[in-house]
């Protein structure tokens, strides 16, 4: 939780590349360890990363997954809610 929390933080700092290896790391521990919960909000944050590098395709589907899952938190929900809605205009009835 505290990595997940540390890459919101850095995600002003580092390059989108570097924050996507840094994201990849954390997802393979959290399966690693089972963690369910902070695996979602991981999630959730990659959706805000593709959304501003154009992958809204990838993002779309993930979004789909999510749906309807508590595991966000005030940290996230409007970052998360606006990708969201990015990837709706985006792909559409896609």
């Amino acid at each position: 939780m505290a990595q997940n929390f540390k890459l919101h933080i850095q995600s002003g700092l580092l390059t989108a590349g570097e924050l996507a290896v840094a994201r990849i790391d954390l997802l393979r521990r959290l399966q690693h360890i089972g963690d369910t919960s902070t695996t979602v909000l991981a999630l959730s944050n990659v959706i805000v990363l593709l959304d501003k590098v154009g992958g809204q395709d990838t993002a779309a589907v993930m979004c789909g997954w999510l749906d309807g899952r508590s595991d966000r938190n005030v940290q996230t929900v409007g970052d998360h809610d606006s990708a969201v809605s990015s990837m709706r205009r985006s792909v559409g009835d896609q």
